[in-house]
């Protein structure tokens, strides 16, 4: 956050300064969910009862700490996720809008309009707000529904990453990465950031990660999509999404090529830049 406002206010260092803060945020983030994890499995009443893997760190806190303490820590959790949820509302309405400002997401027309009057992308954040709140009103309807989206979300997540690990591994192996911009210094002077010969081992080890925890998280399995039902549906929400949402792409990509190679639609919309 400290450089994000230095990067506002236009006198940030980012290649020198990127770098570090990413490794430091990421080491924290290690050390401190470790640290919890940790503490929570000492302080456990039991792990063999099932409570732990059903009811999860609210179990340790209520049984350990009492109602009273543990229903109060619980609660600045719910500050916490509500905080962290408005902060990924506000990263996917920005990332819509400029997809659509970019014509390249349906209806990019309606959704690259910037509002006169408060200066804000009203449409991205009303779509965005209204799939959000519709996720959560399903988990009243249908708690594995719920479960099954959130996790497809995780393996979502993890295949963004291999997206970026799995092409730069394609280019160290080839050779042509070379690391940094072609200046090869931060804007003091120093040496760009590297990690030398550990780049490889790193970058294949982050790609085979990310792999394994999306076959992982993927793999239809009752225990994990439908633990009260067994619905077969549930069991392959994950791959059955996936394969969806790749044919609906390619079917857009299609149909938008054909548009644009017919002059009906424009290659991007820049009107509201």
């Amino acid at each position: 956050m400290r450089q994000r406002g230095r990067a506002e206010r236009g006198d940030a260092q980012p290649r020198r300064v990127a770098p570090r803060t990413i490794l430091t945020a990421l080491t924290a983030a290690g050390l401190l969910g470790g640290l919890i994890i940790f503490a929570g499995l000492l302080a456990a009443p039991s792990l063999t009862d099932g409570r732990l893997a059903t009811e999860g760190l609210s179990y340790v806190l209520t049984s350990s700490l009492g109602d009273w303490v543990g229903k109060l820590l619980l609660a600045d959790v719910v500050v916490a996720i509500a905080v962290a949820t408005m902060a990924i509302q506000t990263a996917a309405t920005r990332m819509l809008f400029s997809m659509a400002r970019d014509g390249v997401v349906p209806f990019s027309g309606a959704l690259s309009r910037v509002s006169p009057r408060t200066g804000m992308p009203a449409g991205p954040a009303l779509v965005t707000g209204a799939f959000a709140a519709a996720i959560l009103l399903l988990n009243f309807a249908s708690p594995e529904a719920f479960l099954a989206i959130g996790t497809t979300c995780i393996v979502l997540l993890y295949l963004a990453y291999a997206m970026v690990t799995g092409p730069l591994l394609v280019q160290r192996l080839r050779g042509a990465w070379r690391g940094g911009a072609p200046a090869g210094t931060a804007e003091d002077g120093t040496p760009l950031f590297s990690m030398g010969r550990w780049g490889l081992p790193v970058n294949a080890l982050a790609f085979c990660y990310g792999l394994a925890m999306t076959v992982n998280l993927a793999w239809p399995r009752a225990e994990v999509y439908a633990p009260i039902t067994g619905h077969w549906f549930f069991q392959w929400f994950t791959l059955l999404f996936l394969a969806a949402v790749i044919a609906l792409g390619l079917l857009y990509r299609r149909l938008r090529l054909a548009g644009v190679a017919g002059g009906r639609l424009p290659v991007a919309n820049t009107g509201q830049a």
